[in-house]
């Protein structure tokens, strides 16, 4: 399962981001912005980095970003190490952004890939904002803090482990970013 290690910094800068979904117009830092909602931003960052996380089964994790100047959307994007369920991400909040959700993706994953990992939870959880999982099969779900997570005896029956907080999450779209949806 996903082990995520979040290192949050302020970064004081003044360059506002770009109406544009260009990356060279984004704040430095930000891969994708200028987007009209936390899902659309979610989406469009699955769309992008799912594909590249299922062929070489790496995990790609990111923030979305609030822009309270420009009133819309960003994300920004760490990845994981090849085939290791770990994601060590620095992610750097420019003067005048907030963190409002996380998003990642699960690599090739296989079937445990299509679960939130306790990790994921209690991220969603610590920081009270929704984490999205583009899953290997292509689905983007989301989950949300306080959603509920599977019992250990619900884990285990499904073989994840033995430990509390895996969860499903709530579907809210298919074939993003998959081979299938592209």
């Amino acid at each position: 399962m996903l082990r995520i290690v979040l290192l949050v910094c302020m970064l004081s800068t003044t360059k506002a981001v770009s109406a544009d979904h260009t990356e060279s117009e984004c704040h430095p830092g930000l891969a994708g912005c200028g987007f009209g909602s936390i899902y659309d931003t979610a989406v469009s960052a699955s769309n992008r980095y799912n594909p590249v996380s299922i062929a070489r089964d790496v995990e790609y994790l990111g923030a979305v970003m609030w822009d309270s100047r420009q009133r819309k959307f960003g994300y920004t994007v760490d990845r994981g190490a090849r085939y290791e369920d770990e994601v060590r991400a620095t992610i750097k909040i420019p003067k005048g952004f907030e963190i409002v959700a996380f998003w990642h993706t699960h690599g090739a994953g296989g079937y445990a890939g299509q679960y939130y990992s306790d990790q994921d939870t209690s991220i969603a959880n610590t920081w009270r904002v929704p984490v999205y999982l583009a899953d290997p099969t292509g689905r983007l779900r989301v989950f949300e803090p306080g959603d509920e997570t599977l019992s250990i005896f619900e884990a285990r029956k499904l073989g994840l482990g033995n430990g509390r907080g895996y969860a499903k999450g709530r579907m809210v779209r298919r074939n993003v970013g998959s081979k299938r949806g592209l």
